[in-house]
């Protein structure tokens, strides 16, 4: 309710995941994100709290179905303030590992993005320049799994006639 409709060009972001505040997905116990804005961003976004982890209402902290359906309401929301014609969406999406399976967050977002009214454009792939400390120690346990080794960049464009 902040932002007007249809007045936004572009939303660039990357979706919490589930279960992050207990490890159980890609956003690893202790990390907290960047404490401070870059000063060229400075007053451009807001200030990021050092631990938001343990908020009431974080997205990252619900599972399975809620959390789908938590992320369908945000990428609707991100539909209402986009400019009706070629409003884009770009998201940064990592898969993970639960119970030893690699769990498709990328292929969860398409679905979830078009639900939202977007039409899916592209995909990008960014290969990690290396495996977090959690992740090495989780393939030490269970080689047998198999490793994430890139994230996907998903483009999206609103569209009118996709509603």
């Amino acid at each position: 309710n902040n932002l007007p409709c249809g007045n936004i060009d572009s939303i660039i972001t990357s979706p919490p995941y589930e279960e992050a505040q207990s490890g159980g997905g890609i956003a690893q116990k202790g990390y907290q994100g960047p404490k401070h804005s870059p000063p060229d961003l400075v007053g451009k976004r807001s200030y990021m709290p050092e631990n938001i982890g343990d908020a009431e209402g974080n997205i990252g902290n619900l599972k399975s179905d809620s959390y789908l359906e938590a992320m369908l309401q945000v990428y609707q929301q991100c539909f209402k303030v986009l400019k009706p014609e070629g409003g884009l969406l770009i998201l940064v999406t990592k898969n993970f590992i639960r119970n030893k399976q690699v769990v498709r967050l990328d292929e969860d977002t398409v679905k979830l993005c078009e639900q939202a009214g977007f039409k899916f454009i592209e995909r990008h792939y960014r290969k990690l320049p290396a495996q977090s400390f959690w992740r090495i120690i989780y393939h030490q346990k269970h080689p047998e799994v198999e490793q994430i080794e890139h994230e996907d960049i998903l483009v999206f464009q609103r569209s009118e006639t996709e509603r």
